[in-house]
């Protein structure tokens, strides 16, 4: 069951800014669908425990020739009740899935480890085996301060030192709560700031 919210929240967290055409290209619409809106925990006794997310992409003919760097901040929850709502590190692995599938000629990725405080923060990289060995190094221990780890990962991508455009995303993996609401980042930069 945690599972399958990890994997959606990573899917929303990373689809935040993806409705409409992708990167300004006219040939590609991008649109998303969460049926339904709100779940709740779990063996609370409120229905619905689970949600569909539905990703359509369409082209529209010719051909997309520009392809955007991104630049994900990895932000994994190290609080203590992972120990139960996450004692085989699924958010470790879906963190290192996706690593896996950039391309270390323009990609980069960090990761903050952040539970009351934050333990740890690995800097926007393309040197993906060491920024796997960082995220396997996140812990599960300590209270739950969300907005500490959400402001290391949007400071890590203020101070992207990138100058070109690129996609930049915040994968906030945490523990699902009815209480806890979802947060993402995600945007563009370029020579002109973020748009």
């Amino acid at each position: 069951m945690y599972s399958s919210r990890l994997m959606i929240l990573v899917s929303i967290c990373m689809l935040v800014c993806v409705n409409g055409s992708f990167a300004g290209d006219p040939q590609v619409q991008v649109t998303k669908q969460v049926d339904p809106d709100t779940i709740f925990l779990a063996n609370s006794g409120e229905a619905p425990e689970t949600m569909e997310v539905t990703l359509a992409v369409t082209g529209f003919g010719g051909t997309v020739t520009d392809t955007i760097p991104i630049d994900i901040a990895f932000g994994i929850d190290s609080s203590g009740s992972m120990q139960v709502h996450d004692s085989s590190n699924q958010r470790i692995d879906a963190a290192k899935s996706i690593v896996d599938k950039l391309n270390s000629s323009r990609d980069t990725a960090g990761v903050v480890s952040w539970d009351d405080g934050i333990d740890f923060t690995y800097g926007l990289t393309s040197n993906f085996a060491t920024l796997k060995s960082q995220i396997d190094s996140v812990d599960s221990s300590g209270g739950t301060n969300l907005n500490a780890g959400l402001n290391a990962c949007i400071g890590m991508l203020d101070s992207n030192p990138r100058s070109g455009m690129s996609a930049e995303v915040i994968v906030f993996l945490i523990q699902w709560t009815r209480n806890l609401y979802l947060f993402g980042f995600s945007g563009f930069s370029g020579g002109s700031g973020r748009q």
